[in-house]
């Protein structure tokens, strides 16, 4: 079982699905250029109930 976790850079939130993600894109528009600060930004999508948080 792959567990997929996040958190933001202060650590005060975090995420943790136990599920694969729903969907995964690799983008390269200026948008997720200027987002990431690299070529193209990746994202995996998870659905509500898959994830678990902790902290606010």
């Amino acid at each position: 079982m792959s567990v997929y976790s996040a958190q933001c850079q202060c650590g005060a939130l975090r995420l943790n699905a136990t599920v694969d993600p729903d969907m995964v894109v690799v983008c390269s528009c200026k948008f997720c250029q200027r987002r990431t600060g690299s070529p193209f930004g990746a994202a995996g999508y998870f659905s509500r109930d898959a994830i678990s948080t902790t902290g606010e």
